[in-house]
């Protein structure tokens, strides 16, 4: 019978004696892949129009027919946007979806949250571009996010002297809406919070 000792020496004669072979392999698959003429000039391609790589999805199982049916709360994809807020979470319950561009396809205002008294800190709008989430707009901020008659509003608060982070007496709202195929601040305005 053998000890664990004597099974331990023998896997170890018998991977010394693979390694030859694993190398010869090796070398035939990287000249294969190489190739032995002139690599062909790659045919030009149109710039993407996709979201950086940060902030686009894991590889779906099949394209998406609504963005309702994406998880926007998937560590793969959150991953990008708590990257670019500096921190932050996301929340189903903060996942809005709505057609923002009047094309008669619905679109998905994501909202990164702080978790304490920053309040929302990002915010991100996706299209569906051919079955995946597609970033059409995304925006730092520090306060928060409605979507209202069709606009993503931020509200950041407008501090008078001594006033704690969480209570400002007043905000200002900024509205930003579809226009000439992007995002863009449509009306800005400073109101008393309701809220304090």
């Amino acid at each position: 019978m053998y000890s664990s000792r004597d099974r331990l020496a023998g896997g170890a004669r018998e991977a010394r004696r693979a390694l030859p072979l694993a190398g010869l392999l090796l070398a035939l698959l990287t000249a294969a892949a190489c190739g032995s003429g002139p690599t062909p000039a790659a045919a030009p391609t149109a710039a993407p129009t996709s979201p950086p790589a940060s902030l686009t999805p894991r590889a779906l199982d099949a394209p998406l027919q609504s963005l309702a049916d994406f998880d926007f709360e998937a560590p793969a994809f959150v991953a990008g946007l708590i990257t670019r807020t500096g921190g932050g979470e996301v929340h189903h319950e903060r996942v809005h979806i709505e057609d923002l561009t009047a094309d008669g396809s619905e679109e998905a205002v994501v909202v990164v949250e702080s978790g304490g008294t920053a309040g929302d800190i990002g915010i991100a709008v996706y299209g569906l571009l051919e079955g995946a989430p597609d970033l059409l707009f995304f925006q730092r901020l520090a306060g928060h996010v409605e979507v209202r008659l069709g606009l993503v509003v931020i509200q950041e608060g407008v501090y008078a002297e001594g006033e704690a982070e969480c209570c400002p007496s007043r905000l200002r709202e900024l509205a930003y809406g579809w226009r000439d195929g992007e995002f863009k601040l449509v009306s800005e305005q400073v109101v008393e919070n309701p809220r304090r």
